[in-house]
């Protein structure tokens, strides 16, 4: 038969996630504190790629809008349109449609760290409470 678990490795099994994630985008992990547009945070390495493809798609957005829009005279109806991706070939409405999706994914983020964040707030009140009352009884 299993041992149970008292109630300070049940709590500790609990906390644990919550707190690993709070430290898991830390500079100590390669981070650096900036976040994309989207809210996700940014490590040194991928911030090195995404100023290579921003580069490269500055590049290559010119002839790939021509390219694109000859695709769309004879196809562009049949629901298959390209260019939302180019800056160039995108409409009013892809744009909007981007923003929007960033801002629900920073808000989403926001909005997790800060449930997170609360909940190791009334852990670690309730572990200093039960540390508080485990001395008092002694």
């Amino acid at each position: 038969m299993a041992n149970p678990k008292n109630s300070a490795q049940a709590f500790n099994d609990a906390v644990r996630p919550f707190y690993e994630h709070k430290t898991a985008y830390t500079a100590e992990k390669g981070f650096t504190g900036e976040t994309t547009e989207g809210g996700v945070p940014q490590s040194i390495e991928r911030q090195k790629i995404m100023e290579g493809r921003q580069a490269i798609d500055t590049v290559l957005d010119v002839p790939m809008s021509v390219i694109g829009s000859a695709w769309n005279v004879p196809f562009g109806k049949s629901g298959w349109r390209y260019g939302k991706d180019n800056w160039i070939l995108q409409s009013k409405a892809d744009k909007e449609l981007r923003k929007t999706e960033l801002a629900n994914a920073r808000n989403y983020r926001e909005r997790r760290d800060r449930v997170r964040d609360d909940i190791l707030e009334i852990a670690n009140a309730a572990k200093l409470k039960t540390i508080k009352d485990k001395t008092t009884d002694e």
